[in-house]
């Protein structure tokens, strides 16, 4: 059986909170972020079948530019970059705060380039650009320490690695 890819690992794991939802990571895209259930509402297109249609377009188009922006953020922080499906999967608690964000700023990104505006929308576009930044930035910092902590997670699992070397007469 092939393992699950990251994409398959993350979609859902921050859903929307209705009714008694149950979340896998214990966070919710309109609970932990100031973005409420008729915020969400109000942002689907007509051509959206509900709610969760919605959220299910914009966590896998977030998704994929979340996995890109870990491996560079990874990258940059270490220097290397050896990150595939499984290591996701296994640190999806500890990105889950940065994914939250992540997550917020492509839903605000929907909602700025979004047809359906009017009188009735709830997060008008000068809301939306600056929630939209305030998700960006507090991304930007969750990641940061998200990595830390795993890479420090990998460290601590390897113990002291020592360099012998046999000298031969």
């Amino acid at each position: 059986m092939a393992s699950e890819t990251a994409l398959d690992c993350l979609k859902g794991f921050i859903p929307i909170k209705q009714g008694d939802t149950e979340s896998p990571s214990g966070l919710f895209i309109n609970v932990d972020l100031p973005i409420t259930l008729d915020m969400l509402s109000k942002i689907k297109e007509t051509d959206q079948a509900d709610l969760e249609a919605m959220w299910l377009e914009i966590q896998l188009r977030g998704i994929k530019k979340f996995i890109i922006r870990v491996k560079l953020g990874y990258r940059e922080l270490f220097g290397i970059c050896s990150i595939d499906d499984d290591w996701f999967c296994e640190n999806k608690e500890d990105l889950a705060v940065a994914l939250l964000y992540y997550l917020g700023s492509e839903l605000m990104t929907e909602r700025i380039f979004s047809t359906r505006i009017n009188r009735y929308t709830t997060i008008d576009m000068e809301k939306a650009q600056k929630l939209k930044e305030l998700f960006d930035n507090e991304f930007t910092v969750q990641l940061k320490a998200a990595l830390e902590i795993i890479r420090g997670d990998l460290k601590d699992e390897a113990g002291e690695v020592f360099t012998f070397r046999e000298i031969v007469p």
